[in-house]
């Protein structure tokens, strides 16, 4: 079974249809839980899309996959969407993203409909809950919300700002410039629209290429676009979904790479990442068995739910004790001999 065919399409006004958005090299060693992850919530939608920058050996890897390849994929005209070869640290990256980003936009074949929100991974993100419990993250949330871990250059540190920020300053006004950390981020269908708009109107500018001189530059590109389309950053924008940590005291290009978890227990860093209120992980690069997967976010999500029910009980027990305590009080005072006095001075009077 396909990706798309292991979720059950629904009617429902607020259901979920998450685009999951994978820039990869030529694999996808978490492909498995990712096929269990989109299957995990009947009443809502998950549909894969995969910029491969080696897209035949990543045909050969995964031929399940091979009609999810961005390079497959073709526009409502029958054009075929723009694909790159980035290397590291380089503008392409961001270009592949927003190609992504328009196929996810344009795309009318699913069957769960356009898509509520695109979330950006690659090769090494794992999602750590059920679709369900992000689903009902974004439905408490609101579905216009996204979700950006972003700062300007007043909370940079001094590589940043030489690096990331100064760079941008030549070609945008510099209270616009945002940077995500991580640069995984997930996006509301509404900022998907303002992004695309945002990208249209300024192409003579060529927006992407911009950002060519930056560190890191998708990490600099999708806050920085949202915030040139006048994008509520503080209000409409929460905590980004994926966690991923650096170690601060690495050195040199050790600095640049996020902390690799494989040698971690997969139950220990499903609860550790959920606990820290994140619904994906980066870095795993060993593959994941999508059975264990599955058993590690299931005992997790059990627990919790045991442990949330436990917490209902015992706030509507406190409640219910507070409302007997509280009369019985009420009672005693009724008939204190104090009250009673007053009632009968307040009579004379």
């Amino acid at each position: 079974p396909t990706l798309v065919e292991l979720s059950t399409p629904s009617t429902s006004r607020d259901r979920i249809h998450l685009a999951v958005a994978l820039v990869v090299v030529e694999n996808l060693p978490h492909a498995d839980a990712w096929r269990r992850f989109a299957a995990s919530s009947p009443g809502d939608g998950c549909t894969l899309y995969v910029h491969a920058k080696h897209p035949r050996r990543f045909e050969k890897n995964h031929p399940e996959l091979s009609y999810r390849l961005l390079q497959n994929l073709r526009r409502p005209d029958g054009g075929s969407y723009a694909t790159y070869a980035p290397g590291w640290n380089d503008v392409g990256v961001a270009r592949a993203m927003l190609s992504l980003l328009e196929c996810t936009a344009e795309d009318q074949a699913p069957p769960h409909g356009p898509a509520t929100h695109v979330h950006f991974a690659t090769e090494s993100c794992l999602p750590a809950s059920t679709l369900r419990s992000l689903a009902g993250h974004f439905r408490a949330n609101g579905l216009g919300r996204s979700y950006v871990d972003h700062y300007s250059v007043h909370s940079a540190n001094r590589f940043e700002e030489l690096e990331c920020f100064a760079p941008l300053h030549r070609h945008l006004p510099a209270d616009c410039a945002r940077k995500s950390l991580p640069g995984w981020i997930t996006l509301s269908r509404a900022h998907v629209r303002s992004i695309l708009s945002c990208t249209e109107g300024l192409r003579p500018l060529d927006l992407a290429g911009a950002f060519g001189g930056c560190w890191a530059p998708e990490e600099m590109f999708f806050a920085t676009v949202l915030a040139l389309a006048g994008a509520d950053l503080e209000g409409d924008v929460r905590e980004g979904l994926t966690h991923a940590q650096w170690d601060e005291t690495a050195r040199g290009e050790d600095r640049a790479h996020p902390i690799v978890y494989d040698g971690m227990d997969l139950c220990d860093l499903i609860r550790m990442v959920r606990k820290k209120g994140r619904f994906f992980v980066r870095k795993v690069t060993r593959g994941t068995i999508g059975r264990h997967w599955e058993q590690a976010v299931l005992e997790f999500e059990k627990i919790s739910e045991k442990t949330h029910e436990e917490s209902d009980i015992n706030t509507e027990q406190e409640v219910l004790e507070k409302t007997i305590f509280e009369k019985r009080v009420g009672k005693k005072r009724s008939n204190s001999p104090c009250l009673m006095e007053d009632r009968r001075n307040s009579k004379r009077k």
